[in-house]
C-alpha cells in the first residue's frame, strides 16, 4: 500500500501559449518635446525673434526651467518658433503645453494680449489667442474681449482680432481666460479631416474645421506676445507635439513549451513514484517506481505527453 505522505507537489504553470502585444493599435511618434531646463534655447528646436526684428533681444529669455516670451516694445514683441515638424498624412496630432499668461492691466483703448499659440506652415494658422481687449467706444472692436479664443486664419488677410475671433478666418469658440496662473493647454489636429480642437486644464473642447486646405508640408509651432503697449508676456514650462500613427500589423510573441526539467528532492534509499496530470484530477506515473540514489534527482519530461502538473509519492 502506498504511504500517503505527499512529499512534494509541483504545479508547473508554464502555459502552452504566452502572448504579449509589442505595440498598440497606434504608434506614437514624438515630433517635438522641450522642458526648457537649460539656460538657453535649444537651437536645434527653436528660433527666436521680435515681430519686426530678427534679433529677439530680451523679448525671449530662458531661466529657471521656463521660457518667457514678452512684449517689451510696443508692436515688437517676441516670437518663438519651432523647427519644421514633418508629419504623416493620417494620425491625430496633439500639442500640449504648460503655460502662464500675464495680461497687461487694461483699461486703455486697444490694449490686448496676443500671446497665444499657433500651428501653421507660413500660409495659414490656427490656434489660441489669449486676449484682453478694452475698447470702451467700440471704435476698432465690436466688443471687449477677456478670453482665450480659438480659431484659424488665412495669413494673407489681417491678423487682427475680429469680433473676438481671427480676422479672415473662423472663430471656433472661446474658453474662460486664466491670467497669472499656470494652466495646461491642449490642441489637436487631424490631418485627414482638418478637424481641430482646443481645451484648457482638461475641460470641454472647442472644435472646428480649418478654413484652408490641410497643407502637405511641415508645420511649425509658434508662441508670441504681440500688440500695442507693453507689459504682457507668456511663460512656457514644457511643450510636446506627438502624432498617433495607426499601424496595420500588430506584432505578437508566443511561447510554446515542449519539455521541462523536473527537480525532485528526496531521501536516499527510499522508493518514489513521479506522477503528472493535465487537470490536477487524473494522475499518471511518468515512469516506473524508483529508489533514490541521491537527494536530488532531475528528470526531463515531455509535457505535451505527461501534462503540466507534477507530484511525487513515497511508496513502500
Amino acid at each position: 500500500m502506498r504511504n500517503h505522505f505527499l512529499f512534494g507537489t509541483l504545479a508547473l504553470l508554464v502555459g502552452s501559449l504566452l502572448a504579449a502585444n509589442a505595440a498598440s493599435k497606434d504608434d506614437y511618434h514624438l515630433l517635438l518635446q522641450d522642458d526648457f531646463s537649460g539656460t538657453a534655447l535649444n537651437s536645434l528646436n527653436w528660433t527666436a525673434r521680435r515681430a519686426l526684428d530678427a534679433d529677439a533681444g530680451s523679448s525671449v529669455a530662458v531661466a529657471n526651467g521656463v521660457v518667457t516670451v514678452s512684449q517689451d516694445q510696443s508692436d515688437n514683441g517676441g516670437f518663438l518658433t519651432s523647427r519644421p515638424l514633418t508629419f504623416a498624412s493620417t494620425g491625430l496630432i496633439t500639442i500640449r503645453e504648460r503655460v502662464y499668461v500675464h495680461a497687461y492691466p487694461g483699461g486703455t483703448a486697444e490694449t490686448f494680449v496676443y500671446g497665444g499659440t499657433s500651428l501653421g506652415n507660413g500660409s495659414w494658422q490656427f490656434g489660441a489667442k489669449h486676449i484682453n481687449i478694452t475698447d470702451p467706444m467700440h471704435i476698432f472692436y465690436p466688443q471687449n474681449i477677456n478670453a482665450f479664443t480659438f480659431g484659424d486664419n488665412d495669413i494673407a488677410t489681417t491678423l487682427g482680432v475680429s469680433a473676438g475671433g481671427y480676422g479672415g478666418g473662423n472663430n471656433f469658440g472661446q474658453v474662460r481666460a486664466i491670467w497669472d496662473a499656470w494652466f495646461d493647454e491642449e490642441m489637436t489636429l487631424d490631418p485627414a479631416t482638418s478637424m481641430v480642437t482646443y481645451s484648457v486644464n482638461g475641460g470641454p473642447k472647442v472644435t472646428g474645421t480649418l478654413t484652408a486646405p490641410m497643407p502637405q508640408g511641415p508645420l511649425t509651432l509658434t508662441f508670441n506676445a504681440f500688440g500695442w503697449w507693453t507689459g504682457h508676456y507668456e511663460m512656457i514650462d514644457s511643450v510636446s507635439v506627438v502624432q498617433a500613427v495607426p499601424v496595420d500589423f500588430v506584432p505578437t510573441v508566443s511561447i510554446a513549451v515542449s519539455k521541462v526539467k523536473v527537480t525532485q528532492h528526496v531521501g536516499v534509499g527510499r522508493n518514489y513514484v513521479l506522477e503528472a496530470s493535465t487537470d490536477l484530477v487524473n494522475w499518471t506515473a511518468t515512469g516506473p517506481q524508483f529508489t533514490a540514489a541521491s537527494e536530488t534527482i532531475v528528470n526531463e519530461v515531455d509535457v505535451d505527453v505527461t501534462g503540466r502538473f507534477f507530484r511525487i509519492w513515497q511508496v513502500p
